[in-house]
């Protein structure tokens, strides 16, 4: 028997998944996939075998921690190991992990140059472990964007701080509650004049542009329309807008003029969350919180404008911004 099949005969019936996933490709992506510590002892084993075609693995947006790590670096550190590029952006890694992937990394069997630990949380102790490689120019070392905020789980680790825009608030939009909540304005109450600049639409605008990885919950009533515009544009309405509505007519996702039918989208208030990554070129729709969202839709775009998080409103609904910082 080869080795090859030694390793795939010691997967349970459950991995099938994880087996057809790593064994036909050289560089498999299991960003935002769930991984956890069964599948990581099953990839330490993989990453032995030279007949493993692995050479770029993507594990981002998993929240596989220190303990985690510490398994990968097992195959990451043997003779066999053909690995060559690893992603562990926000992966809830702190200087215990670093330490471990500097000696697998140092290691005279490793074959591993470019690691990309951004948006995780090394400290000064994770960064010193990972000094010596990253001044050798061999190394492609990534530690961006790192901090104690990166340890939250899920997409809240890239929660972002947001507030509605008076400016850009059309005249039928009230703001309350330090502008984190929106609502519609009855004709009855008394008028007020459009703020110079408004929108032209019943929407209205955060005013803190969105840029790298970003994320937001907003608790909503229907009818509404929320998600990403460019400054100067309408929710759904162009190329550089996406959003998820929800009306008397049903529930959609709107993008470039066009809108599509969501069918098992069946809420009329509660949470929506919404994950943007610009490097990725993703915004994804999640009904409910991070915790416990079901996913509506992801979009793959080149982001070629800033973005700002918008919703637009009718009579009787609102928005609101939660606090997830």
């Amino acid at each position: 028997m080869s080795t090859l099949s030694y390793f795939m005969r010691s997967f349970t019936q459950c991995d099938l998944c994880l087996r057809r996933i790593i064994t036909p490709s050289s560089t498999p992506r299991l960003a935002d996939c769930k991984v956890n510590e069964a599948w990581l002892k099953h990839l330490a084993v993989g990453l032995r075998f030279p007949y493993v075609p692995l050479r770029d693995l993507d594990l981002s947006n998993n929240d596989l921690k220190d303990a985690g790590v510490k398994l990968l670096c097992d195959g990451l550190s043997s003779q066999g190991c053909r690995l060559e590029a690893l992603r562990l952006s926000g992966c809830q890694i702190t200087g215990v992990g670093c330490a471990a992937l500097a000696s697998a990394l140092g290691s005279k069997a490793s074959r591993l140059t470019e690691l990309d630990l951004s948006y995780n949380h090394p400290g000064e102790s994770g960064k010193k472990e990972l000094s010596e490689l990253s001044g050798d120019p061999r190394y492609n070392i990534n530690l961006d964007h790192g901090g104690s905020q990166r340890m939250k789980a899920g997409f809240r680790k890239y929660a972002c701080t947001l507030t509605w825009d008076p400016s850009r608030a059309h005249k039928k939009l009230l703001l309350s509650e330090g502008n984190r909540k929106v609502t519609w304005v009855e004709d009855k109450q008394p008028p007020r004049p459009p703020p110079e600049g408004s929108a032209p639409c019943q929407q209205v605008l955060c005013e803190q542009l969105l840029e790298g990885r970003c994320y937001w919950e907003a608790e909503v009533t229907e009818p509404f329309n929320v998600g990403l515009t460019s400054s100067d544009g309408e929710l759904g309405g162009g190329d550089g807008s996406w959003s998820v509505a929800r009306s008397a007519e049903g529930c959609f996702v709107l993008h470039g003029g066009e809108r599509a039918s969501v069918s098992s989208l069946s809420w009329r208030s509660g949470r929506v969350g919404v994950y943007l990554d610009v490097p990725a070129g993703a915004v994804s729709f999640y009904r409910g919180s991070s915790h416990s969202g079901t996913l509506i839709r992801t979009f793959k775009a080149a982001f070629r404008e800033p973005l700002h998080a918008a919703v637009e409103l009718r009579p009787r609904s609102s928005a609101l911004i939660c606090q997830l910082t």
